[in-house]
């Protein structure tokens, strides 16, 4: 996976689930002005196509790789055939589901209560608990995608 690359526009149909093996991919909605949020990020604790096993077939959001590595990329049809025949594996993504849930629920109360810094700050850190190593790349875009401009991002994030 190379930084920038969209693994799905938003509605799409989802033809693959995509299981990082490291790097992030992020789900972001763009606003009517223009703007984008991130409304989830993905690591190598779960997978794109989270709708598959919540009974849909559209994305939910435009998912783009934030932080560059690997992923394994599963036909429906194959997830399907190993949901049906094995129970480990729907158990398996059904604990993914409820913890992304929960994740979700707790970055909607972080996003409210915290501020910009901190967001940032939790944002790298759940990426380098995603990648393997201690260094990646990332650029001031990807951390502030709606269009900031540059003296809105001043401060030093090091």
């Amino acid at each position: 996976m190379k930084p920038g690359q969209v693994i799905l526009e938003d509605g799409d149909p989802v033809t693959h689930a995509v299981f990082p093996h490291d790097g992030v991919i992020s789900v972001i909605s763009q606003m009517e002005s223009g703007h984008t949020v991130e409304k989830a990020s993905i690591g190598r604790e779960g997978f794109v196509g989270f709708s598959l096993v919540m009974g849909g077939g559209e994305a939910f959001g435009r998912s783009v790789v934030q932080v560059g590595g690997s992923a394994s990329w599963v036909s429906i049809d194959d997830l399907d055939v190993a949901l049906a025949r094995f129970i480990c594996v729907r158990q398996f993504m059904l604990r993914y589901a409820k913890a992304h849930i929960v994740q979700l629920m707790e970055t909607v109360a972080c996003n409210s209560l915290h501020s910009a810094e901190q967001r940032v700050v939790r944002w790298l850190l759940h990426a380098h608990d995603r990648i393997k190593g201690d260094a990646f790349y990332i650029t001031q875009e990807t951390l502030f995608p709606s269009r900031l401009a540059p003296r809105d991002c001043e401060r030093d994030l090091s």
